[in-house]
């Protein structure tokens, strides 16, 4: 015979709730949801710290020139198409507008869309983009 003991009921209380699908698999963890303008500029930010540590005898421009522009199709398809001006160029060099496009990136990820609009990040990756050429 085995012994078991009674306990008297505990009340629980829940405090935090994680909603699981029962239908879902329960294999791997799901996949997270991701911002594909947010891997874009992870991208792009890498292959701009490649190029302004190593320069263009290292690293090809034109890597830098295709992340530059799928980027900046990620905007186009986030916001229905290009935005009517081209941002004025002034006179920065590539590396200036690399640096502020790092900053404007970053910012974005933080913050997201509702703080920094895609519009302006847009413009960032366009500054870089065209002294690329």
């Amino acid at each position: 015979p085995t012994l078991t003991s009674r306990q008297s009921p505990v009340p629980l209380f829940v405090t935090d709730a994680i909603v699981v699908d029962p239908t879902a698999s329960t294999g791997a963890p799901s996949a997270p949801i991701t911002d594909p303008l947010c891997d874009a500029l992870e991208v792009v930010d890498g292959f701009s710290t490649l190029y302004l540590e190593l320069g263009p005898v290292t690293m090809s421009l034109s890597i830098l020139q295709d992340a530059l522009a799928d980027a900046v199709a990620c905007c186009d398809g986030a916001i229905d198409g290009p935005t009517a001006d081209l941002p004025p160029l002034g006179k920065d060099s590539l590396g200036n507008a690399l640096k502020y496009l790092a900053g404007v990136s970053s910012l974005y990820r933080k913050f997201g869309s509702e703080r920094v609009p895609i519009p302006v990040v847009r413009e960032a990756l366009e500054k870089a983009m065209v002294r690329c050429w």
